[in-house]
């Protein structure tokens, strides 16, 4: 089985590719300012109000350990990777519950544009009390495996599934193997904007706050797939899981 170091998905360890903004840049490509709250173009939502009005901050009241889970792909079928993908999170010794899942977004591919369009979605994770978040890393990039995807594939370029951990709450890390929080998870559109929409006001671990005023690339511009199969549902409907953990489809849909 490949080692850690063989995997590049940006949040194991991510180096910016020639002319990437830092994460603490908040121009836009080619140095213009972004105002203030500005979405991306082509972005869906206009403001860092969730999809969903009755979607409610997330509050993890357990006093388990969580982790904020980005996934992606733009080879093959997404909505099935991500599915198969979840029901192994959801299997997982580690995993007490999916608390919440967004829908999946279609996003512009970010760092290396010539590839199709991604599908992007995040999902809240509970955990066991004595989970680390290398072993939760190691534990994704087994499942990346399960899914096709090859430890040498081009860095930031086309792959079957992706799965970063964005955030594990209360954890700050610079280690080479895995940085927390994800170093450019405020400058991704296709993390911000599912994100917002299943935890409008979420603080990473490093208290900054997610809203859309960082956001410089990897642009959403649309719904994948406006929800999960029902199957893929399955693991928020666990008795632990939240209440309101599925936005499920607009009120008025």
């Amino acid at each position: 089985m490949a080692t850690a170091a063989h995997y590049d998905t940006p949040a194991h360890n991510d180096t910016p590719a020639p002319g990437t903004p830092s994460p603490g840049d908040t121009t836009r490509p080619g140095g213009a300012p972004a105002p203030d709250g500005a979405p991306a173009p082509g972005a869906p939502a206009p403001s860092d109000a969730p999809a969903h009005a009755h979607v409610t901050p997330y509050e993890n009241t357990t006093g388990d350990p969580h982790a904020v889970i980005a996934l992606g792909a733009n080879i093959g079928n997404a909505a099935k990777a991500f599915g198969d993908a979840l029901r192994a999170i959801a299997s997982l010794p580690q995993v007490k519950a999916i608390d919440r899942l967004s829908r999946i977004y279609k996003s512009a591919p970010a760092h290396v544009t010539d590839q199709p369009d991604f599908a992007n979605a995040v999902a809240i994770v509970r955990l066991q009390p004595a989970t680390t978040p290398l072993e939760l890393l190691h534990e994704l990039q087994k499942i990346e495996v399960a899914n096709g995807r090859a430890s040498d594939h081009e860095h930031w370029g086309p792959r079957p599934l992706d799965l970063d951990i964005i955030d594990f709450a209360g954890t700050c890390s610079e280690s080479d193997e895995l940085k927390l929080p994800h170093p450019f998870s405020l400058l991704r559109d296709f993390v911000v904007t599912p994100l917002l929409e299943i935890a409008p006001g979420y603080v990473l671990a490093n208290g900054c706050a997610v809203t859309r005023q960082a956001v410089q690339f990897g642009n959403v511009t649309g719904l994948y797939q406006p929800s999960f199969a029902q199957e893929d549902r399955a693991p928020l409907q666990s008795a632990e899981a939240s209440t309101d953990a599925w936005p499920g489809e607009p009120a008025d849909g």
